[in-house]
Parts: C-alpha cells; structure tokens; sequence
C-alpha cells in the first residue's frame, strides 16, 4: 500500500461547498478554501489496492495476507482499521530495509500452512 491518492471526509467536503457559495472577498475566500482542502486532505491507498487486498484476504485468508504499508514523512497514510487487525509492514522508501521482517512473515505463514 502506498500514498497514490488525497482524500477528504464528507463533513469537510460539505464545508467546503458552503464556501464555494460566499465569493464576496475573491482573495480572502481563495485562501480559506485552500486552508479548508489541506486541513481536511489525507493520504489514502488506491481503491483498486483496497479492492485487491480484500480478495487476498477473502480468498487466502487474514492468517495468510501481509501487507507493506509506505511510511511518508508528512503524509500519514490512512490505513483503514480492518488492515491494523491482521499483519503489516511498514516500509519508507526501501522494501530492502524491512527483508528480515518480511522473511519472518512468510516463515510464519509456512508454518502456520502446515498445522
């Protein structure tokens, strides 16, 4: 999973579209609208990935799906809570820095396989 796409709640994006309906101050509401956007804005995955992830899942089971989750310095990635229950990795810009973590996790999954 990496940082692909920007995403808002709908809560913001209804704020945001009460102050599309103000242009009184073109200046003043430019600037507030570009406050509004970055404040609400957060780094998601890809819904393609999501979609994908959630066939792994379904059909290998939760035991069996790993997943490498990028780490950004100033975008967060939103992670949806469902992924935080099974196993995941984090990585920044090199898959090479997490090799040990993920040879563990796929020991783990053989043997798991083999009970």
């Amino acid at each position: 999973m990496t940082v692909d796409d920007m995403g808002m709640p709908i809560p913001d994006y209804e704020v945001l579209k009460k102050m599309l309906q103000k242009r009184d101050d073109p200046q003043r509401w430019v600037n507030e609208i570009a406050q509004q956007v970055l404040k609400g804005m957060k780094a998601r995955v890809r819904q393609n990935v999501m979609f994908e992830y959630g066939l792994c899942i379904g059909s290998l089971g939760p035991e069996r799906v790993c997943v490498l989750v990028q780490k950004l310095e100033g975008a967060e990635l939103e992670i949806p809570s469902d992924v935080l229950g099974h196993g995941y990795i984090p990585f920044e810009d090199d898959l090479s820095k997490c090799k040990e973590q993920i040879t563990k996790e796929l020991i783990a999954v053989k043997y798991r396989a083999s009970i």
